[in-house]
């Protein structure tokens, strides 16, 4: 009888010789992997990643054009009944979506300086056009990289920043710029529905602040607002309250983060009793 493969499917190239499956399902997380398998074709080194869902997928292929071990990656979705080829060049810039979707504007910044400022970033990427909102984050990733998020003013701006600073060296760090899986606006802010959910199990060595918290859930749903939830005693964990733009976004955020351990924190993410 002859094993099903699984349906939902990336491949990630090229790679370099020594890479683990091990290290290719911790550039993934907080994704679930099912499965990864490494190959080589044509001097080139490969990873296919074997996904539970479509939607886990989607947010797998948000890593193509990224910068991995001094390689830009190609990521992309392979259909499980069709030959593993790229739906688009390797060497395709990433393109604004069609006018029917929402323009993005906001971009997600990875391995920035350590010792860099808000007032640095803002000017680096002001060279590409108006820089409406730019944070750096406190916490870093799970491979000690410092990530920030920079609101562009217009999406063409937004495109022509990260074409241009995709993969430059600044202060000695190789940047990584791509979209932010969720963009926002200022309507989105004031007048979208909320839905506020609960999650339990940080650690005060790993989240120290409100932008901490949100840079666990913004990868899935944008914050409207944090509140701390009053820790019991001799707990050694603590619990946030957040509150989100998009009530449909909620289970999004809870089947992306619930159960998982990340940066040594074993998180339970569930709906608030209060919303």
């Amino acid at each position: 009888m002859t094993r099903r493969r699984p349906r939902f499917r990336v491949v990630v190239e090229p790679l370099r010789p020594s890479v683990t499956p091990a290290e290719i399902a911790q550039l993934f997380q907080p994704l679930e992997v099912r499965s990864v398998i490494v190959s080589q074709q044509c001097g080139r080194f490969k990873a296919t990643v074997a996904l539970y869902t479509q939607l886990d997928m989607e947010f797998a292929c948000l890593r193509n054009n990224t910068m991995y071990a001094g390689y830009q990656l190609h990521v992309y979705p392979v259909c499980h009944d069709a030959p593993t080829e790229p739906m688009v060049p390797a060497t395709a810039a990433p393109a604004i979506p069609p006018a029917s979707t929402p323009a993005p504007r906001n971009l997600y910044v990875l391995n920035l300086p350590l010792e860099v400022t808000t007032v640095q970033l803002e000017k680096l990427f002001a060279a590409y056009g108006t820089v409406r909102h730019c944070v750096i984050l406190s916490m870093l990733d799970g491979q000690a990289r410092r990530r920030g998020f920079v609101d562009m003013d217009t999406a063409r701006e937004a495109h022509d920043a990260m074409q241009h600073l995709q993969g430059r060296v600044w202060c000695g760090y190789p940047l990584e710029v791509s979209y932010a899986r969720v963009q926002r606006s200022a309507a989105d802010a004031t007048h979208g529905p909320c839905s506020r959910i609960v999650i339990s199990g940080l650690l005060p060595c790993a989240t120290i602040d409100a932008d901490d918290v949100r840079a666990l859930v913004t990868p899935y749903a944008a914050v409207a607002h944090i509140d701390w939830v009053e820790p019991r005693a001799n707990d050694e964990t603590f619990a946030a309250q957040v509150t989100l733009v998009d009530a449909h976004d909620a289970e999004r955020v809870v089947r992306a983060l619930d159960g998982h351990t990340i940066v040594g924190q074993h998180l339970h993410v569930a709906y608030s009793i209060t919303d």
